[in-house]
């Protein structure tokens, strides 16, 4: 029996990597505005390791969701597809709510690969 193919994991693939381009931009901006920020006196030490720990957050989650995206669009691999689409909800996203929609609904249309 095969199933008809619809563009909905082709437009979570895109989705995908749109928000991947986005987090990408917001980590950018939050290395280049943390060597400018300026510590309070109580946390000297504590402020960059926040910041640290957040980018390197940032940059897993950018990852797997371009891992998620490439999956989506081949239409292979659901189970990376839809890891990449729930990672991206960490930091609240509408675009990830309909990634994740989008990859359940279209389940059938991977292939094991």
């Amino acid at each position: 029996m095969e199933t008809k193919q619809t563009s909905m994991p082709v437009i979570a693939g895109i989705l995908m990597l749109i928000s991947a381009g986005l987090r990408l931009l917001s980590l950018c901006a939050l290395l280049g505005a943390s060597f400018f920020m300026i510590m309070p006196q109580n946390f000297p030490r504590l402020g960059p390791a926040i910041v640290l720990a957040y980018a390197v957050l940032l940059m897993v989650i950018i990852v797997l969701s371009v891992i998620g995206g490439i999956c989506s669009l081949q239409r292979k691999r659901w189970g990376l597809a839809l890891t990449g689409a729930i990672f991206s909800i960490l930091p609240f996203s509408i675009l990830a709510i309909a990634e994740i929609v989008l990859v359940v609904l279209s389940k059938d249309e991977f292939k094991a690969g």
